[in-house]
């Protein structure tokens, strides 16, 4: 088998792989935005995230973020989901995809 088919072969296989994708693994961080309007990563802060059910926001995972203000969820489903942080719900759609950068999100 040539080089070129070969790669060919490998490109078609990971491209059924990747269509495939039934769970996504999540990354973001919080940031904070202090009295003087600075944002900074927000460190150890509780993130729940929620699924919702049809009827109701429901609790999935839940993370602490690092010092980074850095948070992770794995084998999240794609759909509608929210990020609860601080009393505050941020709604996110989660793709089929096999890994997502969520924004930064910036509480008060």
């Amino acid at each position: 088998m040539s080089s070129n088919l070969a790669l060919h072969v490998m490109a078609a296989v990971l491209a059924g792989l990747a269509a495939n994708v039934s769970a996504t693994d999540l990354r973001g961080r919080i940031d904070q935005r202090n009295p003087n309007g600075y944002i900074f990563p927000a460190a150890y802060v509780d993130v729940v995230l929620l699924s919702w059910n049809g009827n109701s926001w429901q609790p999935n995972q839940s993370a602490r973020t690092g010092p980074d203000g850095m948070y992770f969820f794995t084998g999240v489903a794609p759909g509608r989901h929210a990020l609860a942080v601080g009393g505050r719900n941020y709604t996110i759609t989660v793709l089929n995809q096999n890994f997502q950068d969520v924004s930064p999100l910036v509480t008060p």
